[in-house]
């Protein structure tokens, strides 16, 4: 059996989680590059390891995305026993900014590690994302954002009061497609298990205070939102919508690491290859 993830990648497949194509290709020939390395050092790269641990939702005839969606949410998708018919599952893509300030002095798009829901391309985008309402009217979204070691963000380049988290869960919070937005809004942290303990609190990432802060109390995460220095989003087809603190109070907030991840991948060859290339190179993983 070849112990090598990237020749289990079947582009086809790689294509319905990864519409960006050339970013996709760039990932894969890093993960090659740390392939060819050998098991001397750890793989520290957040990319690779998403992109390796969502794949194995889709590696077998029909895909799963239906249970990583489950698995991401902590089974919380919505109405029903699970997401939309329809739904997707795409990562690294760019929903619109929720803040518009003076050219020069505006916030870039954020890019999102893993979008699930109802989702689709902006209108002559290749990387822009929107929400599109499903046909049974539920609407749902969730925003993934993953870290391996790297910390949140404490500021933003022209902000230096915002933080990375925050921004995510804004973004998730006025996502939109044609000014509608979805009924249910849920914000997903993905790490190691060994920054989350039994407690859920590690004091050793900026992320673990800022998501137990937001989960025990939305008025911290509604109050670092409205500090934003640059304006809300105003232009003649995306509006800052209002409510905006009330549905940040109402939206899910998720901690999930990569190993629950693993553990609920379904059983194939891609799996128990991905299972002992965790044991040689993810060293923050906790051994199963």
């Amino acid at each position: 059996m070849c112990g090598k993830p990237s020749n289990l990648l079947c582009e086809d497949r790689l294509s319905t989680i990864f519409p960006r194509q050339r970013l996709a290709s760039r990932i894969l020939a890093r993960l090659q590059v740390y392939e060819k390395a050998g098991n001397a050092a750890a793989l520290n790269d957040e990319q690779v390891w998403t992109m390796l641990f969502s794949y194995g939702y889709v590696c077998c005839d029909g895909g799963h995305l239906g249970l990583l969606a489950s698995v991401l949410t902590e089974r919380d998708c919505g109405e029903g026993a699970g997401p939309p018919p329809g739904s997707r599952a795409w990562l690294e893509m760019l929903p619109m900014a929720a803040r518009l300030g003076k050219a020069g002095e505006s916030e870039s798009n954020s890019e999102i590690d893993l979008m699930l829901g109802d989702i689709s391309l902006r209108q002559g985008c290749r990387s822009g994302v929107a929400y599109e309402p499903s046909g049974d009217g539920r609407g749902w979204v969730c925003f993934v954002e993953a870290k391996w070691l790297s910390d949140i963000a404490a500021r933003t380049k022209h902000d230096p009061h915002r933080n990375q988290l925050a921004r995510v869960i804004e973004a998730a919070a006025v996502f939109q497609g044609q000014r509608q937005l979805p009924k249910k809004v849920q914000v997903t942290l993905l790490t190691p298990a060994c920054f989350k303990n039994d407690a859920g609190l590690s004091g050793t990432r900026l992320y673990a205070y800022k998501f137990h802060e937001y989960q025990q109390d939305r008025e911290h995460l509604i109050k670092d939102v409205n500090s934003a220095k640059i304006p809300p989003r105003r232009t003649a087809t995306w509006a800052y919508p209002d409510g905006t603190d009330q549905r940040l109070r109402n939206l899910s907030l998720h901690w999930v690491t990569y190993e629950s991840v693993l553990a609920a991948m379904p059983d194939s060859e891609y799996k128990v290859v991905l299972c002992q290339f965790v044991k040689d190179r993810a060293r923050l993983l906790r051994a199963r």
